[in-house]
C-alpha cells in the first residue's frame, strides 16, 4: 500500500482549523436560528404568487397573497407556525371554506379557497353541517381543541368560493386588520422590474385644467419616454404598474410607489396594513374615475379627501401638485416603483406649469340678457358633461366660425368665455355658483355682425349635494328619486340627472344620473314610485356605461303599499325598472333520468342559471329519495353538485332539485336512477 506523508502541521494552521470547526459549527445553528423566526411557507405546491397583498378588487384590496397551484387541487397546506384552530368557516361564495389559525404570538394566518381540512376538523365540520341540514357553516374553537405544531398538515388546496384553483393566505394582527404577509419574509425569487405602462394627470378642482381641458389626460410610456403636459391649478397624478415574478404571466401588485416633484419626493405608497372597515376607500386609492372609464389598475400619486389608510407617508406633502406654488415653465416628475424581489423602475414626466388658466373661470351674470335663438340661424348641438365639480361644456360649430362664443345659465348661476381650439370648436366650464337643485339652461352666445346670437343650447337638470348633509332629489316628474345619507359622500358633489323613454324590456323610463365616476363613501338609496302600484315581480335594474344594452338586478324592496320600489347602491348608473317573470333553468343534469349506475357514491351535477335576478340559493334544495342532503353550489361554475357521504343501497332511487330565483319563480326536476354495485 502506497502511502502519502502529511503536511506539515504548525501552531498556527491549528488554531485556524479549530477556529474554522467552531465557525462550521455555529453557521447551521446560527441559521436555525434565523430559520425559527420565519413563518414556514404556508404550501409546496409552489414558490409563485398569482396576487400580492393590496391589490386592486372592485371596491376592496386584496388582503392577502395568492399562491399558484397551477390548476391542481389537494396539495397540503402547513400549519406556517405552532398554533390553534380558532375558526372555520364554509361559504358558497368569498373564501370558501377557510381555516384560522392563532399563532403563539396573537397574530393570524388565513388559508382559504380550501378542497378540505385535516380530518380532525372536517369531522367535526361534517356534524355542524349535518345538525344544520346546510353546507355553509361557521364555528368557532377554543384555544387547545384543534392545535397544530408548525409544518403539520392543516388543510388542502382547492377552488372553494370564487376563483380558480389557488391558496389564498392572510396574516392578521386581529381579525379586521390584516398586513402584507411578505413583510415576514413570505416572498419569492424575482429578477423581473415592474412594468410602467401609463401615466395620467387629474385636475383636482373646478378652477383646475390640463393641456386646456378639465378632464384627465393619459399618456402611454412609448420607449421609456412620455410625451409632455401642461397644466394649471391643483392636478393629481396616476400611474398603472404592473410586476411579473420573473417568466410567470401573472399581473402582481408592487410594494413601492414614490413620487419626486424636482428631485423632490413628495408621496410614498407601500401597502402594509389594512383595516377592513376601510376597504371602501379602494375608490380613493385606484383611480375609480379612470376604472369606469375602463381603465384599471391606476394608483393615484397622491391623496384624496376622506382616504385615512395606512399605506402612504403622512410626513411628505401628500402628492397634490399646484401650479401657484411653482415658477411657471417646465418641471419634472419622477415616478419609482419597488416589486417584492427589490426590483426597480423609475419613470420621468416633464411636466409644463402654466401661470394663467387657457379656460375662462364661471363668473357671476352682469345684466347680460341672451337673445333668443333665431329659428332661421344655423343651430348647433351644445353638449353638456358633469366631471368633478363642473360642466363641461363642447361645441362644434362645423364650418361656421365665431370670434368668441360666450356661456350662460338661466336662472342665472354663472357665465364663463368659451376656449376655442379653433374658430369652430369651443370648450369651457360650467361651475354652478350655489348649492342649486333644478333645471339649468345653457345658451352659447356667438359675437355675429350686428351684434349677438344664441346658436346653440341645452337642457340640464343638476343638483349639489354637500358632503356632510343628507339630502333627497327628485325628478322632475316626482316619479324617482335618490337619497343621500349623510355619509354618502367624501366630498361635495354636482350630479345631473336625465330622463330617458322606456324600452321594451322596461316597464319604468330610463332616469340616468351622473358622474359615473363618483367615489362614493358609502351607498345610498334608488327609488321609483308608482301611480298605482308595483307587481310583485318588479325590481330596480342599472345599466352600466361601459356595458350597453346590459341590465344588472337590483335586490329591491317593496313598500307595503306597494308604491315604492326601492334598492341600495353605491354608484350613479343609468336606473329603470324590470319584471322578473321567467324561472331559472337547468342544464347537464346527472345522472340522467332512470341511469343504471354501479357506484355506490355516484355524482350528482346540473348547472344553474338565472335571466335576471339571480338564483336565491338559500332557497334551492336537493333531495335524494325524498331527504334534503348537503349539496354544493360552485357560484363560478353555476353548478350545484353532491356527492354521498355514505353508500347508497342496490336498487331503484329518485333525485329530485328544486331551484328558485329571488324573486320567488322556481323551477323543479324529479329523475330515478338504480344502483347495482353486484
Amino acid at each position: 500500500m502506497k502511502h502519502t506523508r502529511s503536511p506539515k502541521t504548525t501552531k498556527s494552521s491549528v488554531l485556524f482549523l479549530l477556529l474554522f470547526a467552531l465557525l462550521l459549527n455555529a453557521l447551521p445553528l446560527n441559521a436555525s436560528e434565523n430559520q425559527e423566526k420565519k413563518l414556514r411557507w404556508p404550501t409546496d405546491a409552489s414558490r409563485v404568487f398569482t396576487s400580492t397583498f393590496g391589490e386592486h378588487r372592485p371596491s376592496r384590496f386584496h388582503a392577502g397573497i395568492d399562491i399558484r397551484t397551477a390548476g391542481v387541487n389537494g396539495y397540503e397546506c402547513f400549519a406556517v407556525d405552532d398554533g390553534d384552530i380558532i375558526r372555520v368557516r364554509v361559504d358558497f361564495e368569498g373564501y370558501g371554506k377557510a381555516l384560522y389559525l392563532k399563532l403563539k404570538d396573537g397574530r393570524i394566518a388565513v388559508y382559504a379557497h380550501l378542497k378540505g381540512f385535516a380530518p380532525e376538523i372536517e369531522e367535526a365540520i361534517r356534524k355542524l353541517q349535518l345538525n344544520r341540514g346546510w353546507y355553509e357553516v361557521e364555528s368557532f374553537f377554543p384555544p387547545g381543541k384543534f392545535s397544530f405544531k408548525r409544518g403539520e398538515v392543516i388543510g388542502y388546496t382547492g377552488d372553494t368560493g370564487a376563483g380558480p384553483p389557488h391558496l389564498h393566505f392572510e396574516l392578521r394582527k386581529s381579525m379586521s386588520e390584516p398586513y402584507n404577509p411578505c413583510l415576514e419574509g413570505l416572498t419569492v425569487t424575482d429578477a423581473t422590474p415592474p412594468i410602467i405602462r401609463r401615466v395620467a394627470i387629474h385636475p383636482l378642482d373646478e378652477q383646475s385644467e390640463v393641456d386646456g381641458d378639465v378632464l384627465p389626460v393619459i399618456r402611454s410610456v412609448n420607449k421609456e419616454t412620455i410625451d409632455p403636459v401642461s397644466f394649471y391649478g391643483q392636478v393629481g397624478l396616476a400611474v398603472e404598474v404592473v410586476d411579473y415574478q420573473n417568466v410567470t404571466y401573472f399581473k402582481l401588485g408592487v410594494q413601492r410607489l414614490d413620487l419626486l416633484l424636482d428631485g423632490k419626493l413628495i408621496h410614498r405608497f407601500s401597502p402594509d396594513t389594512l383595516q377592513y372597515k376601510k376597504n371602501i376607500q379602494s375608490r380613493l386609492h385606484f383611480n375609480f374615475e379612470l376604472e369606469r372609464a375602463g381603465y384599471s389598475r391606476f394608483h393615484r400619486l397622491y391623496i384624496l379627501s376622506g382616504n385615512d389608510l395606512d399605506f402612504y407617508d403622512r410626513n411628505l406633502t401628500g402628492g397634490v401638485i399646484d401650479s401657484k406654488k411653482l415658477t411657471a415653465g417646465k418641471h419634472t416628475v419622477e415616478i419609482v416603483a419597488e416589486d417584492y424581489g427589490g426590483n426597480i423602475t423609475r419613470q420621468s414626466w416633464e411636466l409644463n406649469v402654466l401661470g394663467t388658466p387657457v379656460l375662462a373661470p364661471t363668473k357671476k351674470i352682469v345684466n347680460f340678457d341672451a337673445p333668443t335663438i333665431d329659428s332661421t340661424a344655423n343651430q348647433y348641438q351644445l353638449h353638456a358633461e358633469i366631471t368633478g365639480n363642473a360642466v363641461r361644456v363642447e361645441l362644434n360649430t362645423g364650418k361656421e366660425t365665431f370670434t368668441s362664443v360666450q356661456l350662460v345659465s338661466t336662472p342665472s348661476l354663472g357665465s364663463s368665455i368659451l376656449s376655442s381650439e379653433s374658430k369652430n370648436h369651443w370648450i369651457g366650464r360650467f361651475v354652478p355658483v350655489s348649492f342649486y337643485r333644478g333645471w339649468v339652461t345653457l345658451r352659447a352666445v356667438a359675437e355675429v355682425s350686428g351684434g349677438k346670437s344664441t346658436i346653440a343650447e341645452k337642457d340640464i337638470f343638476i343638483g349639489r349635494f354637500d358632503k356632510n348633509k343628507a339630502a333627497t332629489w327628485e325628478s322632475p316628474d316626482k316619479d324617482f328619486e335618490i337619497h343621500l345619507g349623510r355619509y354618502s359622500l367624501w366630498f361635495d358633489l354636482l350630479a345631473g340627472m336625465e330622463k330617458l323613454p322606456k324600452t321594451e324590456e322596461t316597464i319604468a323610463p330610463l332616469y340616468k344620473i351622473s358622474p359615473h365616476s363618483h367615489p362614493f363613501a358609502g351607498g345610498f338609496e334608488v327609488r321609483f314610485h308608482a301611480y298605482e302600484s308595483w307587481s310583485e315581480k318588479a325590481l330596480v335594474v342599472y345599466q352600466e356605461r361601459a356595458k350597453d344594452n346590459e341590465w344588472t338586478a337590483l335586490e329591491s324592496v317593496l313598500s307595503p303599499d306597494a308604491k315604492t320600489l326601492q334598492t341600495e347602491v353605491l354608484s350613479f348608473e343609468t336606473f329603470s325598472v324590470m319584471l322578473d317573470t321567467i324561472p331559472p333553468t337547468l342544464a347537464n343534469l346527472q345522472p340522467a333520468n332512470k341511469a343504471a349506475l354501479t357506484s355506490a357514491k355516484p355524482m350528482f351535477r346540473v348547472t344553474v342559471d338565472d335571466e335576471l335576478s339571480g338564483v336565491d340559493i338559500q332557497m334551492c334544495d336537493l333531495m335524494i329519495d325524498g331527504r334534503s342532503v348537503i349539496w354544493i353550489y360552485d357560484i363560478d361554475k353555476k353548478l350545484i353538485y353532491y356527492q354521498p357521504w355514505e353508500n347508497l343501497p342496490d336498487g331503484d332511487h329518485t333525485w329530485e332539485l328544486f331551484i328558485t330565483d329571488k324573486m320567488n319563480n322556481s323551477t323543479t326536476v324529479q329523475r330515478s336512477f338504480s344502483i347495482n354495485t353486484k
